[in-house]
């Protein structure tokens, strides 16, 4: 956290005392969308305060910097790029009457672009705690003001599950069993699926966008099936996995 900080403080200035830190993890939907699971694979956003009466925000990942003045929040609009769910954020929180502060934003996110475990989802979540900075906020007050700053500001089709499993950090919907969740994304993964689904201790293997395989086990035999699968994969692919293994690897939180 400290090393967040001092690259806030690098950016903005200020003391480490005033620079908050928030966090939100991906997540990956499992087979249909009828279930979704937070995995290990986080979004920082740090905060401090501006006295210019501005949102501003910089991205470590795309390099780049977005500057709004808080009070044209009513009336900005998307720009089309990574930013709109940001801005979003606090559009979306301004409308359901809780009021968006000047702020100096940074943004360092470890969930991989274009892998199927929701970026967006958890930038636009750690985003809006950052913006709340601490005050209390019903869970499904905060799913829905995320979900509206994806889907109606930035036109992302996020379902309620979507940003429900970010807020939770766990498993939300229905899944018959437990099991474990390993999403891993690499250069190539065509036919990986069908391969490891003969793998003992596998319930389910398949492609969950570009890059990136989900792979349900049985919860008992989670560590033993992931040596299996890292092992299998290097040896199709030529290349090391990334793997994300969800909470579920102690047990589904099922609470809905």
């Amino acid at each position: 956290m400290e090393s967040l900080r001092d690259a806030h403080r690098r950016k903005w200035g200020g003391s480490s005392e005033e620079v908050a830190v928030y966090r939100a993890p991906g997540r990956v939907v499992l087979r249909g969308g009828a279930a979704v699971a937070a995995v290990d694979a986080d979004c920082y956003v740090t905060r401090s305060r501006n006295a210019g009466g501005e949102l501003r925000v910089i991205s470590e990942n795309q390099g780049e910097e977005r500057r709004w003045p808080v009070s044209a929040l009513p009336v900005v609009q998307p720009m089309g790029d990574w930013s709109d769910l940001v801005v979003g954020a606090a559009k979306e929180l301004f409308r359901a009457g809780y009021g968006v502060e000047p702020a100096n934003l940074r943004v360092h996110s470890g969930v991989p672009v274009g892998a199927g475990l929701g970026a967006g989802v958890a930038l636009t979540v750690a985003v809006a705690w950052a913006l709340l900075d601490g005050r209390a906020v019903e869970e499904a007050e905060l799913v829905r003001v995320c979900r509206r700053a994806g889907s109606r500001f930035a036109g992302q089709p996020w379902a309620e599950l979507d940003p429900l499993a970010t807020v939770r950090g766990g498993f939300v919907g229905e899944w018959p069993g437990e099991g474990a969740v390993v999403v891993m994304e690499g250069e190539t993964v065509e036919g990986f699926a069908e391969m490891v689904r003969g793998t003992a201790g596998v319930h389910e293997a398949w492609r969950a966008g570009s890059g990136c395989v989900v792979v349900v086990t049985d919860a008992a035999r989670a560590q033993g099936v992931e040596e299996q699968i890292r092992a299998r994969y290097r040896l199709a692919c030529g290349v090391e996995p990334r793997v994300y293994r969800g909470p579920a690897a102690v047990g589904w939180d099922l609470a809905r």
